[in-house]
């Protein structure tokens, strides 16, 4: 048999498998031709397959005593798809906010704090309860009501 492009040239690298009474395996040659002796009478199933090709199947007689010669056109395989993209580079890392030293550490109780604010006669005082790094929290005591607001974005409960 001969395996041909639609334009007639020869496809080499073809595998070639026979499916049936006498079954048998093969590949194309250079000239697109390959031969398997000795096939016992029947109908055969043919496979051909390849890179370069689209895969296809074909029913093939084979009569007593006589050579059975045939060809056969094959399509070209479709291109291989475009590889995908390559991911979108990860950002740059964030350098991080330079932080002070440690302070240390120790433990009081709000509420004795709280009462001790409320005591005298200050309308307002500002007790530093802890700070860490660049942070720090305050505790705000409030004994009488105040004129004007002090921190615009403060919530009040």
């Amino acid at each position: 048999m001969t395996v041909t492009d639609p334009r007639g040239l020869p496809i080499p690298r073809v595998h070639v498998t026979v499916a049936g009474a006498s079954d048998r395996t093969g590949e194309t040659n250079d000239s697109g031709q390959v031969n398997f002796v000795g096939m016992q009478p029947g109908t055969y199933r043919l496979r051909f397959d390849g890179d370069s090709i689209i895969s296809f199947e074909r029913e093939v007689t084979v009569r007593p005593g006589q050579p059975t010669n045939f060809d056969v056109v094959l399509n070209p395989a479709p291109p291989p798809p475009a590889p995908p993209p390559p991911p979108p580079a990860a950002p740059a890392p964030v350098a991080a906010a330079k932080v002070g030293p440690p302070g240390m550490p120790q433990v009081l109780s709000i509420i004795e704090l709280a009462e001790r604010q409320l005591s005298g006669n200050q309308p307002r005082r500002e007790s530093l309860v802890s700070c860490s790094g660049n942070t720090r929290t305050m505790l705000v005591g409030l004994n009488q009501d105040q004129a004007d607001r002090l921190y615009d974005g403060a919530e009040i409960e």
